[in-house]
């Protein structure tokens, strides 16, 4: 059946909550990108016609598009299945593909479905609904980071790809100046270039895998929670970060480095002083191994867990810690809520906020300096969660820590290029 030519009509709306990254957004080139990065970084995709025709084309049901969205994002209320067909249906009949459906995808595909592959995962020649339009190709770039805000599951295993490597190094790296999509191939190309793309990454064995999920309920949002979330969507806008849920003015951006360079400056850079041995990672014993080392080359950090403190921590009058600061700060430091303000965790009150310290240096592996990155992953996660926002400096909170790293065989990747290094 022939396609006609898209008509002009009303500019839609996003459909999922301001923080989720705009439907016209353009697509990065050279990008490998897997449906469920689509769907959980990027859901208003779905109202591209391009995306929707690779889904249609793969194996899609509407069911499956369903569970992955209410399992991967923190939505307000559950997406309903009705309401995701109506909208899958929606993005190709505006596109002018009239009568178009999901279950009848192949009379409106019947040109191009004997040439079609569906190893492709390819985004380059995608186009947002706008361009489809004839509108003029948006110029819009956001922090990579900025794309986990309002994921509650990211990718996993051969969910995850590209996309995956490059949103998780950036929310380690909060304020490190990558752009989505200006960046891409920047960043990937610092990161090792494009993961070779395996069977198990294809959509249609992932539209089957979900088709018969059923995602876990919304959480119950609360008015906190509500707030929280208004307070990030300037997220999205920001140049740059240097602490989570304060906003940055003016402040000047560095060129991104490469690793080698990076390991260079590092070799070079001092480590300041902390308080805090690191912890030393081992593999798990078995009987037919004697002891012997992690293997870090191949350490992959697994997905996030969420974990709350047993105290909640009440941030500390910014007075009374630019009073300790006059009094204890340690030498050449200027910001008292810099990393090394007091050389590291203080251990009497007033405790600081960890959302309010700002990241170490990627030279510095020590235990404070892992506890502020895991703080920092909890946060650009979980971001939605109170609790997220309620560790401190203390004492107690740097031992808890300390033992949820090494219970769940945490470490960052300033950690895991230093083991490999030694």
């Amino acid at each position: 059946m022939a396609t006609p030519e898209p008509e002009l009509r009303r500019k839609r709306k996003d459909i999922f909550l301001a923080f989720a990254p705009a439907h016209d957004l353009p697509f990065p080139t050279r990008a490998n990108i897997t449906a469920y990065e689509l769907l959980a970084f990027l859901p208003n995709t779905i109202q591209c016609p391009d995306v929707i025709k690779r889904f249609a084309s793969n194996g899609a049901t509407r069911s499956a598009v369903w569970a992955i969205i209410n399992t991967a994002r923190d939505l307000e209320k559950e997406w309903n299945v009705n309401r995701c067909g109506a909208v899958l249906t929606k993005t190709m009949n505006d596109a002018g593909w009239i009568g178009w459906t999901l279950t009848h995808h192949d009379k409106w595909n019947e040109a191009t479905k004997d040439s079609w592959n569906e190893a492709d995962l390819r985004v380059d020649n995608f186009r947002t609904r706008e361009e489809m339009f004839g509108r003029a190709r948006s110029e819009e770039n956001v922090p990579f980071e900025s794309l986990a805000i309002g994921v509650r599951r990211p990718p996993q295993d051969a969910e995850a790809l590209d996309l995956t490597r490059m949103v998780r190094y950036c929310v380690q790296r909060p304020g490190s100046g990558w752009l989505y999509p200006r960046d891409y191939e920047r960043l990937l190309n610092l990161l090792g270039g494009p993961a070779p793309i395996q069977k198990a990454h294809l959509d249609r064995l992932l539209f089957k895998t979900w088709d018969n999920l059923k995602p876990a309920p919304p959480r119950v949002w609360s008015a906190e929670d509500h707030q929280a979330a208004k307070a990030s969507v300037d997220w999205k806008n920001r140049k740059t970060i240097s602490r989570v849920g304060t906003p940055v003015s003016e402040q000047v951006l560095k060129e991104p480095t490469s690793i080698a360079t990076i390991q260079r400056q590092a070799k070079d850079r001092p480590k300041k002083r902390t308080r805090l041995e690191r912890m030393d990672l081992k593999a798990e014993k078995t009987d037919e191994e004697d002891e012997e080392e992690v293997q870090f080359e191949s350490y992959e950090r697994a997905a996030a867990n969420y974990v709350e403190p047993e105290e909640v921590a009440i941030a500390p009058a910014e007075l009374d810690v630019a009073f300790a600061f006059a009094t204890d700060r340690d030498v050449g430091e200027t910001d008292p809520f810099g990393a090394y303000a007091f050389g590291g965790p203080r251990h009497r009150a007033p405790y600081r906020m960890l959302h309010h310290i700002q990241q170490p240096n990627d030279a510095d592996t020590s235990g404070w300096a892992e506890n502020l990155r895991w703080a920092f992953e909890q946060r650009a996660c979980f971001w939605h969660a109170q609790r997220a926002y309620a560790w401190n400096e203390s004492p107690t909170h740097m031992e808890l820590i300390a033992e949820i790293r090494e219970r769940q065989v945490w470490a960052s990747d300033q950690l895991v290029a230093e083991l490999v290094d030694e």
